[in-house]
């Protein structure tokens, strides 16, 4: 494309052969300055550009703002290369989990288990395609909620384009894919990843005002860790035989056995897959968890319990364990198991639930401080909340409404005076 100019042009510019770096050749405007008080050489696309900067170059006031548009573009052009060769999200990423989320030497599984949880939810933030908001710098107006944003993995982001609202795309996004959930896990991650920014690279985490993901807009993920009240009789009558009967298939005779120590003990996961032989006591009654989820603790055994561990014949792992499943293989089986059991939506930690609901039944008046110690949990008002409420409430469904107590449960009052608010207009 050839450009037209004029043929008389003012002293100073001069027309010049340009090759593009494509190869193609054109024209430009070079202008060309050398006096005492000030010197120039600049070349422009356009005889317009050329002129205007050949006019506001013969004034004083006009240099000045010539030196100042300069020295502006120049600051420009340095942050923008500072910006360009700044790391992205993912280094810092890689760097935080170096720091905070490998398995220290000598691991036990469950730590081994929990870095490579990290590792796995990393990847997934990483990869997660996010609207780019930072490519058109329109930060208000009718054209900004017009805009649809080009996106790009959250990745390669640069700390300093992630701000509130990137953070709160972020959520959105993962939420078109995963259950609230996940995605509060990976916020959580993320958000303990920007307070310890400070702590990789101080630099990094000066370029941000606040940390993004505790000013994100979160109301997606309200009642994402909501409890859980699913029992075995919640997936039908026969919902425990038809887990039994599909887990009696199974190759290996531990997969049942684990499951039914879990229903005789309430036991988590991975305090029985990784249980010993050292630690069982018979003749006590007991047996002694070490690698648990908050302290260690004695569990009672009920003949049930002593009845399934007598059954199980020792594996002859090095390390003395009852079973030689790993969590990831235990945890592919018993995907299997349940989908033949046709039980989908129950899961492994739904066994330690029915074991407490059961020993809740037992009990005329159930203690949330008894129950919590003998399971090992830490805050009462949770098994308060997670475990005796609700089992109070299903014990009224089996048995009928008998008193006020029992009808605040059913219809979902929380003060004995809403309740008596409609029986006083009943009774006009």
């Amino acid at each position: 494309m050839t450009r037209t100019y004029a043929r008389n042009l003012p002293r100073g510019i001069q027309v010049v052969q340009w090759k593009n770096a494509d190869g193609m050749k054109s024209i430009r405007f070079r202008v060309r300055i050398v006096r005492k008080d000030y010197k120039a050489d600049r070349y422009f696309d356009s005889q317009d550009e050329a002129i205007e900067f050949l006019a506001t170059a013969k004034s004083r006031t006009g240099r000045a703002e010539l030196a100042k548009k300069e020295e502006q573009q120049s600051r420009a052009k340095l942050a923008l290369r500072a910006f360009q060769m700044s790391p992205t999200l993912t280094f810092y990423l890689d760097a935080y989990s170096a720091k905070y989320g490998q398995a220290p030497e000598g691991a036990t599984a469950v730590q081994k288990r929990n870095a490579k949880s990290l590792e796995y939810q990393l990847k997934s933030i990483k990869a997660t395609e996010v609207p780019n908001r930072a490519a058109y710098p329109v930060e208000t107006g009718t054209m900004r909620t017009l805009l649809t944003f080009p996106k790009k993995q959250f990745g390669q982001f640069k700390i300093e384009e992630i701000d509130a609202k990137t953070a709160s795309d972020f959520i959105d996004e993962r939420l078109k894919s995963v259950s609230p959930a996940s995605v509060q896990r990976q916020v959580n991650i993320l958000q303990s990843f920007f307070n310890k920014l400070r702590f990789i690279d101080p630099e990094a985490d000066a370029k941000l005002s606040e940390n993004p993901f505790q000013k994100a807009d979160k109301s997606r993920l309200k009642g994402a860790n909501k409890k859980r009240d699913v029992r075995l009789e919640d997936f039908g009558e026969q919902a425990e035989e038809k887990l039994l009967a599909e887990l009696s298939k199974c190759q290996n005779p531990q997969m049942g056995q684990i499951v039914a120590l879990t229903l005789a003990t309430g036991m988590r996961r991975s305090e029985v897959l990784f249980l010993e032989w050292e630690r069982v006591r018979l003749s006590q009654n007991h047996l002694v968890l070490d690698v648990t989820k908050t302290t260690p603790r004695r569990v009672y055994l009920t003949d049930e319990a002593k009845a399934v561990l007598e059954a199980i014949k020792p594996s002859g792992t090095p390390s003395g364990r009852l079973f030689a499943y790993t969590l990831e293989g235990f945890s592919t089986n018993w995907q299997r198991v349940v989908v033949r059991a046709k039980l989908q939506g129950f899961r492994f930690h739904d066994l330690r639930r029915e074991f407490i609901s059961r020993l809740v039944e037992m009990l005329a008046s159930p203690s949330a401080l008894a129950v919590s110690e003998t399971m090992g949990l830490t805050d009462v008002r949770h098994v308060q909340k997670q475990y005796l409420e609700p089992e109070q409430t299903r014990r009224i469904f089996r048995g009928g409404v008998k008193t006020e107590t029992d009808l605040m449960k059913v219809v979902g009052h929380t003060t004995a005076q809403t309740t008596k608010r409609y029986t006083s207009i009943r009774k006009r």
